[in-house]
């Protein structure tokens, strides 16, 4: 396993504290800004400006726009960060072809996984995708534009090109393992499980725990994609495809 992690470009461009910063930019700043904006759009929902869902797609569409901001002014002021990213795409750098197939590989890791606990009487789609799949009949152009492109450009910068890249500074596996955890963990549904668990309906917490592999296992391909070609845009191209046929579905 050693021999296919590599030391990755950003290890060399960046700072511990860059790599800090980067993933507190995206993880903390994600949380704090969405609190921030879901007090701000209760207000308009409680005075019938707007509704539930309209709320909950902009402060989506807004923290997302600011994170992606944030991230794309530190990478165009960072001459090595942005050097990086130009090596990636190029034929040497190996990024778009290997996110490709990287791409392929999580297709179908996840798919297997999914046929394997779709006889589960009860299983269905954790809250995270039944949330995106109640904004998708509404606005399928901006929830398209923030899971294609601001989603994967921000995620990928957070715990690959962040966490990953810290942790990997001691230990190169270490480094795949807490950051693929983590990644699942953000799209796992504390609140909401653990409310209908205490309400006397398990059945939420056990499709969200169900579901977690798929994203643990979808942060490991991604994990692997970074660290086995050394640069960012092998997970950023792997990420973007992944939420692009998952968005596609969403509206077909």
């Amino acid at each position: 396993m050693n021999n296919l992690l590599k030391r990755s470009l950003l290890q060399d461009a960046t700072r511990p504290w860059e790599n800090v910063f980067m993933f507190l930019a995206g993880w903390l700043g994600f949380q704090l800004l969405g609190l921030i904006l879901s007090a701000i759009m209760d207000s308009f929902v409680e005075n019938g400006a707007l509704n539930i869902r309209q709320a909950n797609m902009a402060i989506n569409f807004i923290t997302y726009s600011i994170i992606t901001l944030v991230f794309m002014i530190y990478a165009l002021a960072n001459r090595r960060v942005r050097n990086t990213i130009r090596i990636g795409f190029t034929k040497n750098g190996g990024g778009v072809w290997n996110g490709f197939l990287y791409f392929f590989a999580c297709l179908f890791i996840s798919s297997l996984y999914s046929m394997m606990i779709s006889g589960i009487s009860w299983m269905s789609e954790n809250n995270n995708q039944s949330g995106l799949e109640s904004l998708a009949s509404d606005f399928p152009v901006p929830l398209f534009i923030m899971t294609v492109f601001m989603a994967p450009f921000c995620e990928e910068l957070t715990y690959r090109g962040g966490l990953n890249t810290l942790i990997s500074r001691w230990n190169k596996l270490g480094g795949l393992l807490i950051s693929a955890a983590i990644f699942g963990l953000i799209h796992f549904d504390f609140q909401g499980s653990i409310v209908d668990a205490i309400g006397g309906d398990p059945f939420t917490l056990y499709r969200e725990l169900l579901n977690l592999p798929t994203y643990i296992l979808s942060g490991i391909g991604l994990g692997l994609a970074y660290q086995s070609t050394g640069n960012i845009v092998s997970p950023w191209v792997c990420h973007l495809f992944n939420n692009f046929v998952a968005s596609i579905s969403l509206v077909i």
